[in-house]
Protein backbone atom coordinates (compact mmCIF):
# COMPACT_ATOMS: atom_id res chain seq x y z
CA UNK A 1 0.00 0.00 0.00
CA UNK A 2 1.39 3.38 -0.94
CA UNK A 3 1.70 6.32 1.43
CA UNK A 4 -0.93 8.15 -0.65
CA UNK A 5 -3.37 5.28 -0.11
CA UNK A 6 -2.58 5.26 3.61
CA UNK A 7 -3.32 8.99 3.86
CA UNK A 8 -6.63 8.50 2.03
CA UNK A 9 -7.60 5.67 4.39
CA UNK A 10 -6.60 7.71 7.43
CA UNK A 11 -8.70 10.67 6.30
CA UNK A 12 -11.84 8.69 5.42
CA UNK A 13 -12.87 8.06 9.07
CA UNK A 14 -12.78 11.79 9.76
CA UNK A 15 -15.36 12.43 7.05
CA UNK A 16 -17.51 9.57 8.34
CA UNK A 17 -17.25 10.87 11.91
CA UNK A 18 -18.33 14.37 10.89
CA UNK A 19 -21.27 12.97 8.94
CA UNK A 20 -22.32 10.77 11.89
CA UNK A 21 -22.35 13.85 14.13
CA UNK A 22 -24.80 15.50 11.76
CA UNK A 23 -22.27 18.05 10.60
CA UNK A 24 -23.20 19.75 7.36
CA UNK A 25 -20.40 21.12 5.33
CA UNK A 26 -17.89 20.61 2.63
CA UNK A 27 -15.58 17.64 2.72
CA UNK A 28 -13.03 17.99 -0.05
CA UNK A 29 -11.61 14.48 0.39
CA UNK A 30 -8.12 15.76 0.93
CA UNK A 31 -5.83 15.83 3.89
CA UNK A 32 -4.14 19.12 4.57
CA UNK A 33 -1.04 17.61 6.10
CA UNK A 34 0.30 14.26 7.23
CA UNK A 35 3.34 13.09 9.02
CA UNK A 36 4.42 9.51 9.09
CA UNK A 37 6.10 7.93 12.04
CA UNK A 38 8.75 5.27 11.57
CA UNK A 39 7.71 2.11 9.70
CA UNK A 40 8.24 -1.09 11.63
CA UNK A 41 8.66 -4.62 10.31
CA UNK A 42 6.78 -7.18 12.39
CA UNK A 43 6.71 -10.94 12.43
CA UNK A 44 3.43 -11.67 14.19
CA UNK A 45 3.50 -9.38 17.23
CA UNK A 46 7.31 -9.15 17.42
CA UNK A 47 8.88 -5.96 16.08
CA UNK A 48 11.98 -6.84 14.06
CA UNK A 49 13.25 -3.66 12.45
CA UNK A 50 12.57 0.09 11.94
CA UNK A 51 12.59 1.84 8.55
CA UNK A 52 12.22 5.48 7.58
CA UNK A 53 9.54 4.82 4.94
CA UNK A 54 7.09 2.23 3.73
CA UNK A 55 9.08 1.30 0.63
CA UNK A 56 12.09 0.40 2.80
CA UNK A 57 9.92 -1.76 5.06
CA UNK A 58 8.34 -3.56 2.10
CA UNK A 59 11.85 -4.32 0.75
CA UNK A 60 12.90 -5.52 4.23
CA UNK A 61 9.80 -7.74 4.51
CA UNK A 62 10.52 -9.36 1.13
CA UNK A 63 14.13 -9.90 2.11
CA UNK A 64 13.15 -11.37 5.51
CA UNK A 65 10.52 -13.61 3.88
CA UNK A 66 13.02 -14.82 1.27
CA UNK A 67 15.58 -15.48 4.00
CA UNK A 68 13.03 -17.43 6.05
CA UNK A 69 11.46 -18.87 2.90
CA UNK A 70 8.00 -18.10 4.31
CA UNK A 71 6.04 -15.35 2.58
CA UNK A 72 3.21 -13.49 4.20
CA UNK A 73 4.28 -13.75 7.81
CA UNK A 74 5.83 -10.27 7.87
CA UNK A 75 3.92 -7.01 8.06
CA UNK A 76 4.86 -3.36 7.90
CA UNK A 77 3.17 -1.06 10.39
CA UNK A 78 3.37 2.66 10.91
CA UNK A 79 1.57 5.46 12.64
CA UNK A 80 0.30 8.52 10.86
CA UNK A 81 -0.64 11.90 12.18
CA UNK A 82 -3.32 13.23 9.88
CA UNK A 83 -4.63 16.80 9.97
CA UNK A 84 -8.10 16.93 8.43
CA UNK A 85 -9.73 20.21 7.53
CA UNK A 86 -13.50 20.46 7.56
CA UNK A 87 -15.34 23.56 6.41
CA UNK A 88 -18.83 23.99 7.77
CA UNK A 89 -21.50 25.33 5.48
CA UNK A 90 -22.43 28.90 6.21
CA UNK A 91 -25.86 29.05 7.77
CA UNK A 92 -28.58 29.94 5.33
CA UNK A 93 -29.46 33.59 5.51
CA UNK A 94 -32.86 34.30 6.99
CA UNK A 95 -35.55 34.96 4.45
CA UNK A 96 -36.07 38.62 3.75
CA UNK A 97 -38.89 40.16 5.72
CA UNK A 98 -42.06 40.53 3.74
CA UNK A 99 -42.37 43.91 2.11
CA UNK A 100 -44.70 45.54 -0.30
CA UNK A 101 -45.90 48.76 -1.81
CA UNK A 102 -49.12 50.70 -1.39
CA UNK A 103 -50.03 52.78 -4.42
CA UNK A 104 -52.19 55.80 -3.62
CA UNK A 105 -53.86 58.09 -6.13
CA UNK A 106 -56.46 60.84 -5.83
CA UNK A 107 -58.22 63.56 -7.77
CA UNK A 108 -57.24 67.17 -7.20
CA UNK A 109 -59.94 69.22 -5.48
CA UNK A 110 -61.44 72.03 -7.54
CA UNK A 111 -63.45 73.95 -4.95
CA UNK A 112 -63.03 75.27 -1.46
CA UNK A 113 -65.29 74.02 1.33
CA UNK A 114 -67.53 77.10 0.81
CA UNK A 115 -68.09 76.15 -2.84
CA UNK A 116 -65.85 78.84 -4.35
CA UNK A 117 -63.21 77.93 -6.95
CA UNK A 118 -59.95 76.64 -5.51
CA UNK A 119 -57.22 78.87 -6.99
CA UNK A 120 -54.32 78.48 -4.56
CA UNK A 121 -53.86 74.69 -4.16
CA UNK A 122 -50.24 74.19 -3.00
CA UNK A 123 -49.96 70.43 -2.36
CA UNK A 124 -51.05 67.38 -0.41
CA UNK A 125 -50.39 65.63 2.88
CA UNK A 126 -50.40 61.84 2.98
CA UNK A 127 -51.33 60.34 6.34
CA UNK A 128 -50.42 56.79 7.34
CA UNK A 129 -51.06 54.50 10.31
CA UNK A 130 -52.03 50.97 11.34
CA UNK A 131 -55.64 52.01 11.86
CA UNK A 132 -57.89 54.96 11.01
CA UNK A 133 -57.50 56.16 14.60
CA UNK A 134 -53.69 56.16 14.44
CA UNK A 135 -53.12 58.21 11.27
CA UNK A 136 -50.21 60.65 11.39
CA UNK A 137 -48.87 63.04 8.78
CA UNK A 138 -46.37 60.98 6.81
CA UNK A 139 -45.44 62.77 3.56
CA UNK A 140 -45.83 66.30 2.23
CA UNK A 141 -46.16 66.60 -1.53
CA UNK A 142 -45.53 70.12 -2.75
CA UNK A 143 -47.15 71.19 -6.00
CA UNK A 144 -50.32 70.15 -7.74
CA UNK A 145 -49.04 68.09 -10.66
CA UNK A 146 -48.48 64.92 -8.65
CA UNK A 147 -51.66 63.17 -7.59
CA UNK A 148 -50.27 59.79 -6.59
CA UNK A 149 -47.77 58.36 -4.17
CA UNK A 150 -46.09 54.94 -3.81
CA UNK A 151 -45.26 53.92 -0.24
CA UNK A 152 -42.68 51.16 -0.73
CA UNK A 153 -40.72 48.72 1.44
CA UNK A 154 -43.65 48.28 3.79
CA UNK A 155 -43.24 45.53 6.39
CA UNK A 156 -45.99 42.98 6.91
CA UNK A 157 -49.17 44.40 8.37
CA UNK A 158 -52.16 46.50 7.48
CA UNK A 159 -51.49 50.10 6.49
CA UNK A 160 -54.22 52.73 6.47
CA UNK A 161 -53.97 55.97 4.45
CA UNK A 162 -55.78 59.27 3.98
CA UNK A 163 -54.93 62.38 1.94
CA UNK A 164 -55.63 66.06 2.55
CA UNK A 165 -54.97 69.14 0.41
CA UNK A 166 -53.38 72.40 1.56
CA UNK A 167 -53.35 75.88 0.02
CA UNK A 168 -50.65 78.51 -0.24
CA UNK A 169 -51.81 80.18 2.99
CA UNK A 170 -51.31 76.89 4.91
CA UNK A 171 -54.99 76.03 5.20
CA UNK A 172 -55.64 72.29 5.14
CA UNK A 173 -58.74 70.45 3.98
CA UNK A 174 -60.35 67.61 5.89
CA UNK A 175 -58.78 64.22 5.32
CA UNK A 176 -60.14 62.01 2.58
CA UNK A 177 -61.87 58.74 3.30
CA UNK A 178 -59.36 56.09 4.38
CA UNK A 179 -57.97 53.31 2.23
CA UNK A 180 -55.93 50.35 3.46
CA UNK A 181 -53.32 47.94 2.14
CA UNK A 182 -52.37 44.63 3.77
CA UNK A 183 -48.84 43.31 3.26
CA UNK A 184 -48.33 39.62 4.02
Amino acid sequence: MTSKELRRLAAAPAAALLASLGAHGAWAGTVSSTSQGPVYLYSGSQRLHSYSDLAGCETGARSAAETAQASGQYTCRTTWTVKVTYTADAPAPPPPPPSGTAHLSWNAPTTNTDGSALTDLAGYYVYRGNSAASLARYVEIDGTSMQSYDDSNLPAGTWVYAVSAFNSAGGESAQSATASKTIQ
